[in-house]
């Protein structure tokens, strides 16, 4: 899998009928240049006898585009509209000039709008102006413009189950029914592509305060993966795959070390060595 896209936010106004009017920031990328990078891509890794599972097009740009404070805000219906427009357009241009490329959904991030609840606290979280979720401003995006749908998942210790709040943290509990409908009836690829659990830095209060408990890190994420993927099709109909959010940077920043695989070294942290060579089945 291959995450491609902008950087950071964009505007865009949209209206049927009308000409797509785009203000753009200076990192704003334009949709065909976008799925020009997937097309050019995909074609190198096919003449150099390589193959991609898909592309990402962006990384939650739900949080990285938009803000309370930003126009639109990341609570405002216009937003998802937007992003709605922008990323079905890219789907249509890469299936139109690139034979063979998948382009997956766009990763929301979590508790942020994209899906009804905030698995952290267990609250609501709804669009301010029409009450609806993230993801039903964007049907277009999440049913015919994509090959597969991709979501991001943290969560803390204890909350490993597939299991309604506040007793289990899995996003795709709380997507909508369409939403689950498509997948099911689609049986489409249905991909966590960044699992892990949540870190201090992310202030849920999880219990596990370091990987370096091993054991208790190794036994979670053997736990959620193997929920989600169990559990999982009862909701939205097929054995989902996780992927786990792995990092080697040297950078010294905790949020980075807490998901790093190995030491500032060569060797493997021990969390990751239990777990990677562990039985993938719980209990």
């Amino acid at each position: 899998m291959i995450r491609t896209g902008p950087t950071t936010d964009y505007r865009q106004a949209c209206q049927p009928g009308q000409m797509d009017i785009v203000i753009p920031t200076i990192h704003y990328r334009s949709k065909a240049d976008l799925a020009d990078e997937m097309g050019e891509i995909h074609n190198l890794n096919v003449s150099s006898g390589f193959s991609e599972s898909g592309f990402e097009p962006a990384n939650e740009p739900n949080a990285e585009w938009y803000t309370f404070r930003s126009n639109p805000a990341i609570n405002n219906s216009t937003a998802w509209a937007d992003m709605d427009a922008y990323f079905s357009t890219a789907y249509d241009w890469a299936h139109t000039y690139y034979f063979g490329v998948r382009v997956f959904t766009p990763p929301m991030a979590q508790s942020a709008f994209a899906e009804s609840l905030d698995i952290a606290s267990c609250a609501e979280r709804r669009l301010t102006d029409n009450g609806q979720t993230g993801y039903d401003m964007m049907r277009n995006t999440y049913t015919t413009k994509n090959d597969g749908v991709d979501w991001h998942n943290y969560w803390i210790q204890g909350k490993e189950a597939y299991a309604f709040c506040p007793n289990g943290q899995h996003v795709s509990i709380h997507f909508p029914q369409w939403m689950q409908d498509d997948i099911s009836n689609g049986q489409k690829p249905a991909t966590i592509s960044e699992a892990d659990l949540a870190s201090p830095q992310q202030g849920w209060g999880n219990p596990l305060a370091s990987k370096d408990s091993a054991a208790a890190a190794a036994d979670s994420i053997r736990y959620f993966f193997d929920s989600e993927q169990k559990y999982g099709v009862s909701h939205y109909g097929v054995r989902g795959v996780s992927a786990s959010w792995l990092l080697i940077d040297n950078t010294g920043t905790p949020e980075h070390d807490w998901h790093e695989a190995y030491a500032n070294t060569s060797t493997e942290r021990e969390w990751f060595r239990l777990w990677y060579l562990g039985q993938e089945s719980w209990p």
